[in-house]
């Protein structure tokens, strides 16, 4: 069972253990879609990202629920 839903925002940590504070900073995203093993397509809400690298598959482990 997933523990986010589709249209959740979430933050994104892509190295969260990573020895500089600007690499374990987290990204703001969104949830776009479903997968299975607890995986989720996510959108990536980062202005200085190119385009085709804000749509993402990662595991629900890197991502964290904003309240």
């Amino acid at each position: 069972m997933h523990q986010y839903r589709i249209d959740e925002w979430v933050i994104y940590h892509q190295f969260p253990n990573a020895d500089s504070e600007s690499l374990r900073k987290g990204k703001r995203s969104v949830i776009l879609e479903l997968l299975e093993n607890n995986q989720y397509i996510i959108w990536i809400d980062d202005p200085e990202r190119d385009i085709e690298w804000r749509r993402k598959k990662v595991d629900e482990a890197e991502l964290t629920a904003i309240d």
